[in-house]
């Protein structure tokens, strides 16, 4: 798995008040004063002493690595919880800390590993007291958060609480509730395990929660400036000139945007020059590209903040250094002031070398951050300052595409009689082709798949779509000549026309009159009545003979549904 590769010695933020030192590891008791279960709900059976809950640190069963093969947790104690479906939404694990901590107005972020059988957010309860409120219970609860972000099921990851009170409170004990949706529905208890506690002043997760196209914060979050959008993005490449994708307002204004159904066209080699069109102000732009096609955009740069050889980071102006005082231009020169602002993303060069077919893209408005996954940091998060990711794809293509037909009783040719096999086209241009049925057939539809890898599946397993597929009808080919022109749309890759042929061979539409054979239809079924013995045949639209018998009374076939001949008439079922 690739990490953010950036210089980060020569950063100078100025970090939030630090956070107390806290750290739970549950590798012997030493680490914590006590293990119970806890629930907010005051009538609950675990409040009321009418069930006892099940909380233990247990040895580390669960798989220590992802499937791409990095450790996540290889701890060798965990606790575990059993999450009860008599408590309520927010019932969970309690840990009663050694030694209890302060905290103030200042956000400080509480980490806590996690491996639940159900997706979505956590919760964190703190329960604690004002040591100047004389009597004043340990167990007063002080918080209740969210986890930051969404969390996968049956996976290590870590979940992040952002923390803060007034001043002068002291917090005893942390509950952790894995899963806040309501229990009415849970027809059995489940486990969830817990480890490494730790409190500190960085939002950003310990384990890479999501293994492809990282971001840092959930896709329903919204914008903490709803008037500040982007309207387009453009990209003007060598061999295709200039593209628009309209991005526009929404309502919520959401974070992120998904056009990954949409895509950029280029070759590799071309000069790009990419736009972010942004309705606002003090912000940068970025674009990125996962040119290794591994689901991941992969940052380097040099110690002076230019570019590094092979980064997925294509295009910036600005990366910041002194948090809202200065930082470097992507040429490696100071910038501070007024020369910050500013939503340029300098043009960039394709490698010669890059293979054919669809490649992630993204554009980013964030403010003097190269990480993909948008800034986070306290006093400039791209959600407080109004910013936007941006998902789409960029076809990389060759000037000649590949074009084949695969069919039966019948075939497809060009518009000069030549049969698509092996067949060459010019990318993105207009391709008539003309549908010949052999005797006794007549063309029923065409599906054409277009793009790459269209023997695979349509996404691959990083999410991004390879092909797409359209149904043309024969109503829509020139009843004489057979001709059809394919749009240019369509030829944006590999081109596979599959051809459906329908038999019209000594068909005729049935009749009342037909004996002694008669018959009825309903859904996916085909109802034979025959007043005397009768051989009955019946065969598909591509002339395949699906049943041939000599039947005396009723006789009921379930067929999907489509047109067949039975005995010679046609029936559509």
């Amino acid at each position: 798995m690739k990490y953010l590769s950036i210089a980060l010695a020569a950063l100078t933020f100025p970090l939030a008040a630090q956070a107390q030192t806290v750290k739970v590891d549950f590798e012997d008791a030493s680490s914590y004063k006590a293990l119970s279960v806890y629930d907010t709900w005051e009538e609950s059976p675990f409040r009321t002493g009418k069930l006892q809950g099940n909380a233990a640190v247990v040895d580390n069963f669960l798989p220590q690595t992802n499937a791409d093969g990095v450790v996540l947790n290889d701890s060798k104690k965990i606790l575990g919880v059993q999450r009860s479906r008599f408590g309520s939404n927010t019932f969970g694990v309690r840990v009663d800390l050694n030694e209890p901590f302060s905290t103030t107005p200042s956000t400080v972020y509480v980490h806590v590993k996690m491996y639940k059988p159900t997706k979505g957010k956590a919760m964190l309860v703190g329960l604690g007291k004002r040591p100047d409120r004389a009597g004043q219970s340990n167990d007063v609860e002080q918080f209740w958060v969210y986890s930051s972000k969404s969390l996968p099921a049956d996976e290590w990851c870590d979940a992040v609480f952002p923390i803060k009170t007034c001043n002068g409170v002291e917090i005893h004990s942390f509950v952790i509730i894995p899963d806040v949706t309501s229990p009415n529905e849970l027809t059995e208890d489940f486990a969830a395990y817990f480890d490494d506690i730790e409190v500190n002043n960085s939002d950003m997760p310990r384990i890479k929660q999501n293994a492809y196209y990282d971001l840092n914060f959930d896709t329903e979050s919204t914008s903490g400036k709803s008037w500040q959008y982007v309207t387009t993005v453009k990209l003007t490449s060598t061999t295709n000139g200039s593209q628009t994708l309209t991005v526009g307002s929404v309502n919520p204004q959401l974070l992120y945007r998904d056009l990954t159904s949409k895509f950029f066209r280029a070759k590799a080699g071309d000069d790009i020059t990419p736009v972010i069109n942004y309705n606002g102000g003090w912000m940068n732009g970025y674009v990125y590209l996962d040119q290794g096609n591994d689901g991941q955009f992969n940052v380097k740069l040099n110690d002076n903040y230019t570019n590094a050889a092979g980064s997925d980071l294509m295009s910036y102006y600005y990366i910041e250094t002194e948090e809202n005082t200065k930082g470097y231009k992507y040429d490696g020169t100071e910038l501070s002031g007024n020369d910050r602002n500013t939503m340029e993303t300098p043009a960039f060069k394709l490698p010669a070398d890059l293979p054919v077919g669809f490649y992630r893209m993204r554009f980013k408005v964030d403010w003097g951050n190269a990480d993909p996954a948008g800034r986070m940091t306290t006093t400039n998060s791209i959600k407080s300052n109004g910013g936007v990711v941006i998902d789409t794809r960029l076809n990389v293509h060759a000037d000649k595409v590949n074009v084949s037909s695969a069919s039966r009783n019948g075939y497809i040719t060009d518009v000069n009689g030549t049969e698509l096999v092996s067949y060459k086209a010019d990318f993105y241009k207009q391709l008539a082709i003309i549908a010949q049925p052999a005797p006794g057939f007549a063309l029923d539809s065409v599906t054409i798949y277009h793009g790459y890898n269209l023997t695979g599946e349509q996404y691959n397993k990083y999410g991004t779509k390879q092909w797409d597929k359209v149904v043309i009808r024969a109503s829509s080919f020139n009843k004489k000549t057979g001709k059809y022109t394919l749009p240019a749309s369509i030829i944006d890759g590999d081109v596979m026309i599959d051809a459906q042929f329908a038999s019209t061979t000594a068909v005729k539409e049935a009749t009342k009159e037909e004996n002694p054979l008669t018959f009825t239809t309903a859904a996916g079924k085909l109802t034979l009545h025959a007043s005397q013995p009768t051989e009955v045949t019946v065969i598909d639209a591509e002339g395949r003979t699906l049943f041939k018998q000599t039947i005396n009374g009723n006789r009921t076939l379930a067929l999907p549904t489509g047109v067949y001949v039975v005995n010679g008439q046609k029936v559509t079922l």
